[in-house]
């Protein structure tokens, strides 16, 4: 009994301190976070998928890289094992700023506009956090496509396309 008691309080204390962040990360950071949340606003789908491509494509590259530095070892495996852990905490930002941004978009789309944007993504965070803990759907569906939206919605936001400008024939 007392496993269950410890378990539900730490499920507890981890959804507040989870939306504790987002809360923090948006008052920190409100100007990028509103670029994210135009990107969500805009292009859902396509935010959804970038994210996914770019999940799976740094995945393998930092899959690749764990497995250079334990083959090369020495200083390659440094350098290799460096390069995994850059990708993989630049991912972690991009995709943070992303369900910062998402908790945002929920919560203003859940009504009262006129509240303060501390107020605003702290519903959105709580919303996101408690469909992200729902057995099953919430674990295996929901969290994934949210995780991929936001990265690839951050991608969006800090990586833009460039635009190739074609000369016009006269």
């Amino acid at each position: 009994m007392d496993q269950l008691i410890n378990l539900i309080v730490f499920v507890v204390a981890t959804a507040a301190t989870v939306v504790a962040l987002l809360a923090a990360i948006n008052l920190l950071l409100p100007e990028a976070i509103q670029k994210v949340h135009r990107n969500l606003e805009n292009s859902l789908g396509r935010s959804t998928l970038l994210g996914l491509v770019n999940f799976l494509f740094l995945g393998v590259l930092i899959g690749l890289s764990v497995w250079l530095a334990d083959t090369f070892g020495d200083i390659f495996g440094v350098i290799f094992g460096s390069l995994a852990v850059l990708i993989g905490i630049g991912m972690i930002i991009l995709t943070f700023l992303g369900l910062v941004a998402f908790a945002n978009l929920l919560g203003s789309r859940i009504g009262d506009d006129s509240s303060s944007p501390f107020k605003i993504n702290l519903r959105g965070g709580v919303l996101l956090v408690l469909a992200g803990i729902a057995p099953y759907v919430g674990w295996l569906i929901f969290t994934p496509l949210v995780v991929w939206t936001g990265l690839g919605a951050a991608i969006q936001a800090f990586l833009p396309r460039r635009k190739v400008s074609v000369p016009v024939e006269e």
